[in-house]
């Protein structure tokens, strides 16, 4: 269960799922925040800019953070299943209730998974885990119709100039310095 002092707005190549066992909180993700309560969960794709705020005191969650190359044991494998769903810009998370049988079950996996990390010899059990959760995903993910997605530059944007806020944190960072990192004036800045 994590408490998040000092948690900061952040992106990063893992697979993030959170389910949340007590409490609530909320989760901004790119330009939206979803409201998560007891008994929910979220799939959190690879490469979104997002920040988990617990809502109470006494909230109460688990975070399993995976790279998908741990799904990949096989170019094949990672082209029939990883790639279309990392690379898809329509899901950029899933929100995740118990209520919904094959939910329930991703959720029931991530818990099992999180009570596994903390006993020894437990790897293989593991990766079953995981596994089984990424083909509860892969299985159930909705069909999304085929469009031309149309690039996102502000988020590339925001990105850049929180990376250069990052290296640079302990030097005096200026906004001529942020407008350079993001390729931007000082108004769009």
């Amino acid at each position: 269960n994590w408490i998040l002092p000092g948690m900061t707005i952040h992106w990063h190549s893992d697979l993030e799922f959170i389910y949340i066992r007590k409490g609530s909180a909320f989760y901004q993700l790119n330009d939206c925040t979803v409201k998560m309560n007891e008994g929910e969960g979220i799939f959190v794709n690879a490469k979104q800019l997002h920040l988990l705020i617990p809502g109470e005191e006494d909230c109460e969650l688990d975070c399993i953070i995976f790279h998908p190359m741990l799904l990949c044991a096989s170019k094949h494998m990672e082209e029939k299943f990883v790639h279309p769903i990392i690379s898809n810009p329509s899901v950029p998370y899933l929100l995740l209730h118990e209520s919904t049988p094959w939910e329930g079950n991703l959720l029931g996996k991530l818990s099992l998974l999180y009570e596994l990390s903390g006993q020894k010899d437990s790897e293989f059990e593991m990766l079953k885990a995981v596994c089984d959760i990424w083909q509860l995903l892969y299985d159930n993910i909705p069909e999304l119709p085929v469009t031309t997605h149309r690039y996102d530059g502000g988020l590339e944007l925001i990105k850049r100039m929180i990376t250069y806020i990052q290296e640079h944190y302990s030097e005096s960072i200026t906004l001529h310095d942020l407008c350079l990192a993001g390729g931007v004036g000082k108004t769009s800045c």
